[in-house]
């Protein structure tokens, strides 16, 4: 009896009683749910709607998936989904994008990826010997005293000398500290004279079987070691501990999910590793699903390692082993039946068939899975003998990794045995140019067969086997598949390449059923597991050469959300994004801060970067300022605008953001509106303005502090993941470099564009008093008159017009207790100096007022005494042509402000620094004054007593009274 549904059902189809697991798998119905479940509308917690959705199951393609319980619940129209999903599921617009399963990696080596990412130098760039000495140099310098050097990545193909470093290169770029280069492909040492001397390598030291030493002709080693000669420096070589293996594992699968892989095989790891992964699932503390296969014949052992626990999880499988029949093609280690082409020698087989087998069969017969390392055709053919010897009763399928030159015979009895092969397209890619150096002409056209792999039966899991190639990017993977071009344009058996369908395939069903777990992800269909990425686009729809330009929007592992857009990164570096906010910081938001204040203060007012330019540079740049502003300005604002129509959206629940962000006229209504508001501010000022990006400054810092909490409440209930650990700055992270310098410089950008004076944001001036500032703007603004001249000066003197008036009006209105206000008098006066202007837009000097209203005698005729208000009068501002007395007076005010102004910067002063600043400030003043001098004086008829009418004021006498 079903306790949910009061209905009789068996415990497989009974939603109450019957495991997650058990119930999500069911296949009772269509939907994948029990009939009870789709009754009662079971709730999702995830419904991605609205996109493309790839599905490697029937249907192939449909454009909505519900998850519920970490599972595909359903997949079907985004209709149907979003109807029965009754607006309490989490709702997520893919907005025409695509969602696929996560991609799987087939044959990677995780802890080898995160170690270049952590600790490790990586020279998958050097383009030299030079350049490669001089790197390993600087990274020795910076690593500590009894640490050794350890690199990784180069190729001798890519280099220009055309040869591998040796010992004497080495030497040079470390002689005292021990150094240990691995080839890009993983089965070559290169090492310097102080890792030989530790390790105990000399003319006489024997290769163990499967390695060689490279010597000199004096039978001296050159410092190359291949194959299971690299043993030999393993066992001196001290190894990583669990805190190191810790975050190489986190930082090599961080970086995946930034790809969209959620599941990969570690493939080779030895023991320590193996407890390493135990610990980290136990501790809930894998990101991504991790395939590992323990290696049974480590290097540098002399026994073969017992085999571990097997073990299976949802987020960790230990129950493949690994062997490695022979060693790289690109190193011409690989075992071939005939030369390489630039070197006599057909590689190296690493074991005798004996013992190869005797492993094989302990392994199988225990219930492990078997994936063997074999490229050359030699090797091929070994591993293929010993499967065929192993009991097919166990029901097992083994694999083969690499495959790469497979003959038909090869590929027939493979498809026989049911093997899977681990190939790597993207080796075409990356290098090709050494299987076009190093292989035979007959054996080139077989390299990595995929074409014919699938034609003849056998199940392809594509891969990339990082870190050996630097692009470990699936979707540059399926490109090199489908257009079988390497990196030059060179095109490599262009017969075998297979169509983006199938190497979509390759990377998603294919892997999952190579590690066993066909039966869980690798398809978006009901039961399976939530394992999604999106794309930015259909990688069966866009041309072959335009898959690696595809983005991933995000990355689903079960219901965690582990990458959106571009910002996981950000904390998938770990502490070293503090070390780019620091940078972001220094390099950004202080230099730009400075700019703002040291501008601000020379060219106070409104315009902000605008009128700086202009001021600077002139007209023109001023407006190429203006004008690139506005026009970034045309594409951001609507973008921001739909932006924030979305927000509004989800503001009102999710249950109808579904529909409102689908609907043109609201999306409409919110964006204009929004306009509107922002060009109302506008309109009146920036000084209203300008609060619209306080106020969106002030909100990020709260989105900030409230991401902030989460983090730690997060952190204090134990449901945070642990810190990535800090790895080196790479170019890879320039783009989260990049998002974190927007909002390092969002603030000062803000204050530059609006014009604001820093002195409202930091109270006090940096320099001091505001006094003395205000004397300095003073200064400047008396010397760009002197630079703009007359028509300056004009501007200047209308100002002054309408202050005066203003102040006017002012006193005789304060003047009037009680009195019935008088019609307001229009007073224009014609001025030569704008001295008496004490602040901008501010009032006129009292001295002045106070002139102006005695000489047209406001004082009395406010109080209803003396003269009439209707007289008209002629009121002069003195002119230049003073006399001498008057001259003398002026020049001793003149001094004293010199000396006693507080508002002078230089106050504190000697008597000689005195002396020579007052004698400056009469230079100044004279030289303004003959420039000025003869100015027209203007007058002013306003409304004075009858009987004043015809006074005039005669130059140096007392006022007179005239008839006009």
């Amino acid at each position: 009896m079903c306790a949910c549904c009061r209905r009789s059902s068996s415990p497989r189809t009974c939603c109450a009683k019957a495991s997650t697991r058990s119930a999500a798998r069911s296949r009772s119905s269509p939907s994948g749910a029990p009939a009870c479940l789709r009754k009662r509308a079971a709730v999702n917690d995830l419904v991605f709607y609205n996109g493309r959705v790839l599905t490697q199951a029937a249907p192939a393609v449909a454009t909505a998936a519900a998850v519920r319980a970490g599972r595909i619940a359903a997949v079907g129209e985004s209709a149907d989904l979003l109807r029965a999903s009754n607006g309490r599921a989490t709702r997520i617009d893919l907005g025409g994008r695509t969602l696929i399963p996560g991609f799987n990696d087939a044959h990677a080596h995780v802890w080898k990826i995160g170690h270049l990412l952590t600790s490790m130098l990586d020279l998958r760039r050097t383009s030299s010997l030079d350049a490669l000495v001089d790197d390993v140099r600087r990274f020795a310098d910076r690593a500590p005293e009894d640490a050794w050097v350890l690199g990784r990545g180069y190729n001798e193909a890519a280099l220009r000398e055309r040869r591998a470093p040796t010992r004497s290169d080495l030497d040079r770029a470390s002689p005292r500290r021990p150094v240990v280069l691995t080839r890009t492909c993983g089965h070559i040492y290169a090492v310097n004279s102080a890792a030989l001397a530790r390790a105990g390598i000399g003319a006489g030291t024997e290769a163990p079987p499967g390695g060689a030493i490279e010597r000199d002709d004096r039978g001296e080693p050159t410092g190359l070691l291949r194959e299971t000669a690299m043993g030999l420096v393993n066992r001196v070589l001290p190894p990583p501990g669990a805190g190191d293996y810790e975050r190489m594992i986190a930082a090599a699968l961080g970086h995946q999910l930034t790809l969209g892989i959620t599941s990969s095989s570690d493939c080779g790891v030895a023991p320590p590793l193996v407890a390493v992964y135990r610990s980290l699932d136990a501790n809930g503390a894998l990101p991504a699903r991790v395939n590992v296969m323990p290696l049974r014949k480590v290097d540098g052992e002399a026994a073969p390692v017992p085999l571990p626990e097997r073990f299976v999880s949802d987020m960790l499988r230990v129950d493949t082993v690994k062997f490695l029949a022979d060693g790289g093609l690109s190193g011409a280690t690989a075992a071939l039946s005939v030369d390489y082409k630039h070197a006599p020698g057909k590689g190296l087989l690493r074991f005798s068939r004996e013992e190869l087998e005797g492993l094989c069969r302990e392994s199988h017969d225990a219930g492990w899975r078997i994936a063997t390392h074999a490229i050359g055709d030699v090797a091929i053919d070994q591993v293929l003998s010993i499967y065929e010897r192993l009991d097919p009763a166990r029901g097992l399928t083994h694999r083969i990794e690499h495959f790469g030159l497979p003959t038909r015979q090869h590929l027939a009895r493979a498809a026989a045995l049911g093997v899977t092969a681990a190939p790597q397209a993207i080796f075409i890619r990356s290098l090709g140019r050494n299987f076009r150096s190093y292989l035979p002409d007959a054996l080139l056209p077989r390299a990595y067969p995929i074409r014919a792999m699938l034609d003849a039966g056998v199940r392809v899991a594509l891969s990339s086997d990082a870190p050996v190639v630097e692009d470990d990017n699936p979707l540059a993977g399926m490109m090199a598949a489908v257009t079988r071009r390497d990196s030059e344009g060179a095109l490599i058996a262009p017969e075998q390449a297979i169509t983006a369908g199938e190497a979509l395939h390759a990377y998603t069903a294919a892997g999952a059923a190579a590690t066993g777990d066909d039966d869980n992800r690798g398809a978006i269909a009901a039961g399976m597991w939530a394992d999604l990425a999106v794309l930015s686009g259909d990688p069966l729809a866009v041309e072959p050469d335009a898959l690696p330009e595809l983005s991933v929007d995000m990355t689903i592992v079960g219901v965690a959300i582990a990458n959106i857009n571009n910002v996981p990164p950000v904390a998938v570096y770990g502490r070293t994004s503090l070390v780019l906010s620091a940078i972001a910081f220094a390099t950004f938001f202080v230099p730009e801060a400075i700019a703002v204040l040291v501008l601000a203060r020379r060219y106070p007012g409104e315009g902000g970067i605008y009128l700086w330019t202009r001021r600077e540079f002139g007209d023109v740049h001023g407006f190429l300022s203006g004008w690139c502003y506005w026009t970034n300005n045309l594409f951001y604002v609507p973008v921001l605008l739909v932006y924030m129509a979305g927000i509004f959206a989800f503001a009102g629940g999710e249950a109808r953001a579904a529909t409102l962000v689908n609907e043109k006229l609201f999306v409409a209504a919110v964006a204009f509106g929004w306009l509107a508001i922002i060009a109302a501010a506008n309109v009146r000022g920036l000084a209203i303005g300008k609060w619209i990006q306080n106020v969106g400054g002030l909100s990020a810092f709260l989105s900030v502090g409230l991401v902030l909490a989460a983090a730690v409440v997060a952190r204090a209930s134990g449901a945070a993941a642990p810190a990535p650990a800090a790895t080196p700055i790479t170019w890879e992270m320039t783009t989260s470099f990049a998002v974190m310098c927007v909002p390092a410089r969002h603030r000062r950008g803000a204050d530059a564009r609006a014009g604001r004076s820093p002195r409202r944001d930091s109270g006090r001036h940096a320099g001091g008093d505001r006094r003395r500032e205000r004397g300095r703007h003073r200064l400047d603004r008396r010397a760009a008159r002197d630079r703009d001249g007359p028509r300056h000066g004009r501007r200047r003197v209308g100002m002054v017009r309408r202050l005066v008036a203003h102040s006017v009006r002012r006193g005789t209105h304060e003047r009037a207790a009680g009195a019935a206000r008088p019609r307001a008098p229009a007073l224009g006066i014609a001025a030569r100096r704008v001295d008496h202007v004490r602040r901008a837009g501010g009032s006129v000097h009292r001295v002045v007022a106070h002139r102006v209203e005695r000489r047209r005698g406001v004082s009395g005729a406010a109080q209803g005494g003396g003269r009439d208000s209707a007289d008209p009068v002629r009121v002069p501002v003195p002119r230049a042509r003073e006399d001498h007395a008057h001259r003398r007076r002026r020049a001793r005010s003149r001094r004293r402000r010199a000396v006693h102004d507080p508002r002078r910067p230089l106050r504190r002063v000697s008597a000689d620094g005195r002396r020579r600043e007052r004698a400056a400030l009469r230079d100044e003043d004279d030289r303004r004054r003959r420039r000025t001098d003869g100015a027209r004086l203007g007058s002013v008829q306003t409304r004075a007593a009858p009987r004043a009418r015809g006074r005039r004021m005669t130059r140096g006498g007392p006022w007179q009274t005239t008839d006009d």
